[in-house]
């Protein structure tokens, strides 16, 4: 991801993340099915989700941690 991609991420409130997540966690299982039934024609689309998904769960971890500080 780019370094802009992760900075917009990090601008929005934990629960536009939350959203975001659960919407890209849904495109990830219609990705999943299309791999399985040889319909996906880019890979990388898929990846480049799971990457945004863990970059946002990393984000919301890190404020949890720094709230309990």
């Amino acid at each position: 991801m780019k370094k802009k991609e992760i900075q917009s991420l990090r601008s929005m409130s934990d629960q536009e993340l939350t959203k975001q997540i659960g919407t890209l966690e849904t495109e990830m299982l219609k990705g999943r099915v299309e791999r399985k039934t040889k319909q996906l024609k880019n890979l990388r689309l898929f990846r480049a989700k799971r990457t945004r998904v863990a970059v946002a769960k990393t984000i919301l971890r890190e404020r949890e941690l720094t709230l309990v500080e």
